[in-house]
């Protein structure tokens, strides 16, 4: 299983976690932030995104190109066959070495592709169980618990979406392109059904306020920032599993970036409100640290990577 394959790969970057880890913060310790309108992180449109991205570094000449004269079709085809072309940054399961962690899965261990294969089918079919918790969707995922009736802990790592690396070793042990179309499906399903509240917070709990809507309960997609945080480390497993796949269209990769911008740029606010104690901030440094290692072609990348060194320093 690429799992164990990958176990020594891992690069400074992961070490984040570990080296922050500190105490634990409850929910209400860390809810000291004042409120922000995330009209301000909003990607409104074509030219709000691609003025978001790095235009200057070799490679991206043709979607300059493209940009400058707001052809946003070519753009964004240019922006995601540069995505799939450059070399660097590698990630700690790293696309470029796809080859060699397949030969060796099934020269050391050709059982965990079974068995990788059948967890990918249950995914695929909508068939989850989270903490004994068992729940298939007959349709589409419901990702508002209060709809489908899910516990809170079934909600969090629903919208974790860490499954998305079960689906990207499927993909890459068998070739199989369901496993990629599935989480290509659900990441799409997330961008359509679970809009960025109007308010930064860490969380929506212990408020006199009615929260916005369902989507900021707890355990839902926005209630806290550890969902949002943990999503952007599986949203970029994501990106190294899937795209080079056939089944990423530069129309669905532009949707799919701006959703991560945005979602980044909502943790970065939340880190730049105060510093809470406890491991909250770890976990949420620790997203968008991987978010800001592998996507320099967000201009704020930078100085999100500036920002969380500061913060443990």
């Amino acid at each position: 299983m690429l799992k164990r394959i990958c176990q020594f790969l891992m690069p400074a970057m992961f070490a984040i976690v570990v080296l922050f880890s500190t105490g634990i913060a409850s929910a209400a310790n860390c809810n000291v932030l004042t409120q922000k309108d995330t009209s301000t992180i909003q990607v409104s449109n074509e030219a709000d995104f691609f003025a978001a991205i790095n235009l200057k570094p070799a490679g991206m000449e043709a979607v300059k190109k493209a940009v400058k004269a707001r052809d946003w079709p070519a753009a964004k085809k240019a922006l995601l066959a540069h995505m799939r072309s450059r070399k660097n940054p590698r990630f700690f399961i790293d696309r470029w070495k796809k080859d060699e962690y397949v030969a060796l899965a099934r020269s050391k261990f050709p059982g965990d592709i079974k068995k990788s294969a059948l967890s990918a089918d249950r995914i695929c079919n909508h068939d989850f169980t989270f903490e004994g918790f068992h729940l298939r969707f007959k349709g589409d995922v419901i990702w508002d618990k209060s709809k489908s009736g899910a516990p809170f802990a079934y909600g969090c790592w629903l919208s974790r979406m860490w499954y998305l690396g079960e689906l990207g070793q499927a993909w890459w042990l068998t070739g199989d392109r369901k496993y990629a179309r599935a989480a290509r499906d659900l990441v799409s399903s997330f961008i359509k059904s679970c809009p960025m509240p109007p308010e930064i917070r860490r969380n929506w709990a212990n408020l006199r306020q009615k929260a916005p809507s369902t989507m900021c309960l707890m355990g839902n997609p926005w209630g806290q920032s550890l969902e949002v945080a943990e999503r952007l480390g599986s949203w970029t497993a994501f990106n190294e599993f899937f795209v080079d796949s056939d089944e990423i269209t530069p129309e669905f990769y532009y949707r799919f970036l701006v959703s991560l911008l945005e979602q980044s740029r909502y943790i970065y606010a939340i880190e730049m409100k105060g510093f809470c104690g406890g491991n909250w901030p770890i976990v949420e440094c620790s997203g968008l640290a991987r978010v800001a290692i592998m996507f320099p072609e967000f201009k704020e990348s930078a100085d999100w990577w500036k920002q969380i060194k500061k913060l443990f320093a």
